[in-house]
């Protein structure tokens, strides 16, 4: 995981629908969770807590409030949209 490349996605205008943003701030959550499975860092797990509970509240809000972003879960692998080609 890559924060910089991430950020300086953001910064260049790189992120074409609000989905991207939410599954690349999902996936540095996931990446804190995949290593707090491995260690043991108190203040890294409050603050991955607190953070998600905070991002969550944003997603909640106006105008993010009528999309779904349930369905993000950050993993490395996951498919943002659902298309086929036919």
């Amino acid at each position: 995981m890559d924060v910089r490349s991430i950020i300086l996605k953001c910064q260049v205008g790189g992120y074409q629908h609000i989905f991207e943003v939410v599954h690349d701030v999902k996936k540095i959550v996931h990446t804190g969770n995949e290593f707090l499975k491995f260690n043991v860092d108190t203040k890294l797990q409050k603050s991955i807590i607190a953070f998600e509970s905070e991002f969550n509240k944003l997603l909640s809000e106006p105008p993010f409030e009528n999309y779904q972003f349930e369905h993000i879960t950050g993993e490395p692998k996951e498919m943002l949209y659902n298309c086929r080609n036919k």
